[in-house]
């Protein structure tokens, strides 16, 4: 399966095999954390930066990041119940919301509607496609 193939199946159209996720992402991008090489992106996503997105990782404890041209406010850790995910943060605008993930080799971007989509969903399928970048590392290629 192709890396776009992934990224429609597992981000925007959140089909993770064995959860229940209803709602998608309107755009989605992998990107390599290592040398900013674009995996895989939505054709209608506009251009994620490689360095604003590594900046974020580099410095989460920051209130207010750009991403896309776009400001985005209260940037936090991704939280699922009362567990917080060190590699996973979430923030919004007064329109879109955004997830950034972060796996063995990539950085994992979903930007969604704020309504009527809650985050909890969009965070899983970033979790999702986490967990299946971290077991395809693990494979022969």
């Amino acid at each position: 399966m192709s890396w776009i193939s992934y990224l429609d199946n597992y981000l925007t159209n959140c089909k993770y095999t064995g959860r229940n996720i209803s709602g998608t992402n309107k755009y989605a991008a992998i990107i390599s954390n290592k040398n900013g090489i674009v995996w895989a992106q939505s054709s209608s996503c506009p251009k994620i930066s490689f360095e604003e997105v590594d900046k974020i990782f580099e410095n989460p404890n920051v209130s207010e990041i750009a991403l896309m041209g776009k400001k985005f406010f209260n940037l936090k850790k991704a939280k699922k119940g009362a567990v917080e995910y060190d590699d996973c943060f979430v923030a919004t605008n007064d329109k879109e919301g955004v997830c950034f993930g972060k796996s063995k080799q990539t950085y994992l971007i979903g930007i969604f509607d704020i309504k009527p989509v809650p985050d909890e969903k969009q965070l899983l399928a970033i979790e999702g496609i986490i967990d299946l970048t971290s077991s395809l590392s693990k494979m022969r290629m």
